[in-house]
């Protein structure tokens, strides 16, 4: 028999000519690697010392989006940390569902900025490259798009003016109503009015502004029974907001309370 070291461990052996053994997936880094035959008396020969160093893979994790976090905003900027024990990652590709690739980075930090991402449940994952052609798959991601995204479109305005703030509404057509919270600082904003934008004979526009000195505004639109929004997106209410004279230069936050 001839059997195959990695220094004092065995790794394998085999019984007939020629002798040779597959070694799967060993460990990266060096080795010292020897070969031992036994005859039929029990008289044993080692062979000369053979050195390899075997390259190791590269590690790969997605850092952003979150697992499980829901995608309420496009574009969405994927993340990942890549790097390599033995050499340096020479590129970070980036998939959803497994093969429908949708960028790579060449270099650090490794992101792409994922536009027209599609409703229901997506699986991305992100796959390291190094100089030696070794490549690592990330742990998936999985986050959701709802069917419905409502956002509120960035605007500017000057103290003691007015500033229009657009509400857009993106669906995939399942959907015939929406409500929402509009959460806004009320030492910076107040409100001043709020208009529909929908151009759907009979459809519903409710604004409940009961609550607007605390900084929160009810708006609920709805279309006739049986009538859904077109799937795309939709400008669907203009809100206006007078900025306190006082407000300093900088930014303020109108976010939502619910939807």
């Amino acid at each position: 028999k001839v059997e195959f070291y990695d220094g004092a461990s065995k790794i394998g052996e085999d019984s007939v000519a020629p002798f040779g053994f597959i070694w799967q997936a060993p460990p990266g880094g060096k080795h010292l690697l020897t070969a031992r035959a036994t005859d039929a008396l029990g008289d044993v020969a080692a062979s000369q010392i053979v050195s390899i160093t075997v390259n190791s893979a590269p590690t790969i994790r997605i850092t952003a989006p979150a697992n499980n976090q829901p995608l309420l905003t496009q574009p969405v900027q994927i993340a990942a940390e890549a790097s390599d024990p033995d050499g340096h990652v020479v590129r970070v590709e980036f998939f959803n569902g497994g093969t429908n690739k949708l960028g790579e980075a060449l270099t650090a930090p490794y992101t792409f900025l994922w536009s027209n991402v599609p409703f229901g449940t997506n699986v991305l994952t992100a796959v390291a490259t190094d100089d030696n052609g070794a490549a690592a798959i990330s742990e998936p991601v999985t986050n959701n798009v709802p069917a419905r995204i409502v956002r509120v479109l960035t605007t500017s305005g000057s103290p003691a003016g007015t500033v229009i703030v657009p509400i857009q509404f993106e669906t995939i057509a399942n959907e015939n109503a929406l409500g929402f919270t509009l959460n806004f600082d009320p030492a910076a904003l107040a409100f001043a009015s709020a208009e529909s934008r929908m151009t759907v004979p009979g459809a519903s526009f409710i604004v409940n502004s009961n609550q607007v000195a605390g900084g929160r505004l009810g708006v609920t639109l709805a279309l006739p029974s049986g009538q859904p929004f077109s799937p795309g997106t939709h400008q669907i209410v203009e809100t206006r907001f007078t900025i306190s004279p006082t407000v300093t230069a900088g930014t303020t936050t109108i976010g939502f309370g619910d939807q």
